[in-house]
């Protein structure tokens, strides 16, 4: 078939098309002055089907072949042509008087003859309306095809994400290149030994101790007040100061029901009663009911306060890649093995925390391993983030900020996991952790952890087949020990599509802007109610609510350069 985006194919069929449509016209205006064969033409094809009319299909052919010439997709275009053919084929054959005087196999008489039989004469006259109002539409619609997409809009192009085995990943790198000029290398350097390396040893290091942190609960008596006010009866039964909220266990007494006190938090009226904003109303494992109210001021959780619980864990759940989230409704500090996970998704809007949430799961990382055993590539597109850890062992290349190293690096990342699975399948065995059983400790092989800021930004670039080669990595690295964290202030659904968010399990979602940026992220709503400031909702193996640790500049300087 003939492709009427090749430029030398629109251009033979417009121009058939076109001698077509002024032979017509000659046919039909002046039929003696044609010979034969012009006679002929007109006797047995022109005036048989079109009558009258048939200097009018002349037209339309001519309009044709301008637009398949000009435009660059027509088709819209033509289709209003032919609405408009057909009302002329109908109206201007005795246009008015609907009578039967037509030509014998005239088109228009076809339709017309028709369209009285079934709709009435007034009824062919509405058909006509809504024919040329469908034409209207229809060249409102195609202008766009003068055009030629730019590139913005191709960026937003849908597309197909191939199986794994149809991708070429020499292909891709070719498709990476935006030009010469452009080409960037990246060296992965996964194989550099440290033999004398020591974990960073910080000074006055203390271990957390939650009751140094806990507050005064003081709103029981309010409470109650206020529910009695709407005719709620319920007492207070236990009162827990939280790192991000104080809880109080509701016990409805009889003739209470859950709902009103749903409805009274979901419409607002309690916190207006409180004066209190963002009340919320949650579960425990045992079906209590709380009531949760935001603190003013949220205590103050320090990073290096958990680093000596962090280890502890870490070292008695012999944990290959432990990261320190911060701590739970409890206090108690949450500490999780990304080997297991294996991948982790991070979404917040300004002032949610994210940065600093990253930043202290990435000096979690360099504290509880060794660069011996993990490699980190970092990806920060805002230039500023991630320079605080250039100077790292742990770094298997410098930190990325531009697309075109990103995609370099994400290219010889797939390569990398390629050949590590070759080297899996030599041996026999079935992941990172089993190789590296096998071997000689010289000869191991380190996890890689790829970390991105703002990954959002990074896939809506020209460099679109990011989303594909990091989809590929989330399907296939977890047994080649490569792994995935990925961040975003936008968890849009172009973004964090249905592939990435079955392959990615593991969520971190601090406040998001709205009810439809948590479904994205969470598939349900809930990260919008929350406070901000490092509070997220956790889902790995379980769903937890967890307040992040707070660590400044400074104290992730002193941990990367006593490395």
């Amino acid at each position: 078939m003939i492709s009427l985006h090749n430029k030398l194919s629109k251009y033979l069929i417009a121009l058939f098309v076109l001698i077509i449509g002024v032979y017509s016209l000659i046919s039909s205006l002046f039929v003696n002055q044609t010979g034969i064969l012009g006679r002929n033409y007109y006797e047995i094809i022109l005036n048989p089907l079109f009558g009258i009319s048939a200097w009018i299909f002349s037209l339309f052919l001519i309009s044709t072949a301008l637009l398949i010439a000009i435009i660059p997709y027509p088709g819209r275009a033509i289709t209003g042509f032919v609405f408009i053919l057909i009302v002329a084929l109908i109206s201007n054959d005795d246009s008015f008087s609907f009578g039967i005087s037509f030509s014998k196999y005239n088109i228009g008489r076809f339709f017309k003859v028709t369209g009285i039989q079934y709709i009435g004469p007034y009824g062919v006259l509405i058909v006509q309306g809504i024919l040329l109002l469908m034409a209207m539409i229809l060249f409102y619609s195609y202008r766009s095809g003068f055009k030629p997409k730019t590139k913005s809009q191709k960026k937003f192009k849908k597309r197909i994400v191939k199986p794994l085995d149809e991708i070429d990943v020499e292909k891709n790198e070719e498709s990476f290149d935006a030009s010469d000029d452009e080409q960037t290398t990246v060296v992965l350097n996964f194989d550099q030994k440290f033999n004398q390396y020591q974990r960073p040893k910080l000074k006055n290091l203390s271990k957390f101790n939650p009751t140094t942190l806990a507050g005064t609960c003081k709103y029981q008596n309010k409470i109650v007040k206020a529910f009695d006010s709407f005719k709620v009866s319920l007492k207070i039964g236990k009162a827990i100061y939280g790192p991000f909220s104080e809880r109080y266990e509701i016990i409805l007494k009889p003739g209470a029901k859950r709902k009103d006190v749903d409805q009274l938090v979901r419409e607002g009226d309690l916190s207006i009663a409180l004066g209190i904003k963002n009340l919320r109303i949650s579960e425990d494992s045992e079906a209590k009911i709380y009531l949760e109210i935001p603190h003013q001021k949220k205590p103050l959780i320090k990073f290096t306060n958990l680093l000596s619980e962090f280890s502890e864990r870490a070292a008695k759940q012999k944990l290959q890649i432990p990261m320190l989230f911060g701590v739970d409704a409890n206090f108690q500090s949450v500490v999780v093995d990304l080997a297991a996970l294996p991948h982790l998704l991070i979404a917040g809007t300004t002032g949610s925390g994210k940065s600093v949430l990253v930043k202290s799961i990435i000096t979690s990382l360099i504290y509880g391993t060794s660069p011996n055993n993990t490699k980190l590539i970092l990806v920060d597109p805002k230039f500023v983030e991630f320079s605080i850890f250039e100077k790292s062992p742990f770094l298997a290349c410098d930190v990325i900020t531009s697309v075109e190293e990103s995609s370099s690096m994400i290219v010889k990342l797939i390569a990398e996991m390629e050949d590590r699975y070759r080297l899996l399948k030599s041996i026999g065995v079935h992941s990172l952790k089993d190789y590296n059983d096998q071997v000689e400790e010289n000869k191991s092989l380190s996890s890689v952890v790829l970390i991105i800021d703002e990954f959002a930004d990074l896939m809506m670039m020209k460099k679109s087949n990011i989303s594909d080669c990091i989809i590929r990595i989330a399907q296939k690295g977890r047994a080649a020990g490569i792994h995935l964290i990925l961040a975003t202030q936008r968890p849009s659904v172009n973004v964090i599509n249905g592939l990435i968010k079955a392959n990615v399990p593991g969520r971190a979602a601090l406040k998001v802007a709205s009810d439809i940026d948590s479904r994205t992220i969470l598939d349900k709503t809930g990260a919008d109610k929350l406070t901000g400031h490092g509070h997220m909702i956790l889902i790995t193996d379980k769903e937890r609510e967890v307040q992040s640790a707070f660590i400044s500049d400074q104290e992730i300087q002193d941990i990367v350069t006593t490395t």
